[in-house]
């Protein structure tokens, strides 16, 4: 593996990936160890890691069945890392939905509306964008 930064780490990195012979470029905004770190992941070019939280339609939806028709309508557009169920308080729950998926513009929109147009859900909030 083969990296090369400026001394600021603030300039496009080239890393060399011997396993899958070609090269990625990543516009890096971090230390050398930490863009090591993306490589060492198979964080590819252009992912980001996005958290939803995605509220019932009513107090008397069921979690399970949002949560299987949650995952169910994006499975297409992302790759889901986590589902949990969150208590909002008062005995009521939400789905925090933390998926990766490509950085192009729209796309997270997508499955925003993907999500919110679901008959259970009431709301969806994006909570995080982060850098896979």
């Amino acid at each position: 593996m083969l990296v090369s930064l400026s001394s600021t780490a603030q300039t496009v990195g080239m890393f060399l990936l011997e396993d899958v012979k070609h090269a990625v470029n990543i516009q890096l905004r971090t230390s050398a160890p930490t863009a090591a770190l993306w490589v060492l992941r198979g964080v590819k070019m252009g992912e980001v890691m996005v958290t939803f939280k995605v509220l019932p339609a009513d107090s008397d939806t069921d979690i399970n069945v949002l949560k299987r028709s949650a995952s169910e309508s994006i499975k297409e557009l992302c790759s889901l890392d986590n589902l949990a169920v969150v208590d909002i308080g008062y005995g009521l729950k939400a789905l925090k939905l933390t998926i990766r998926v490509a950085d192009e513009e729209g796309k997270i929109g997508v499955i925003e509306d993907k999500l919110g147009s679901l008959p259970e859900v009431g709301q969806v909030d994006t909570e995080e964008v982060t850098l896979a």
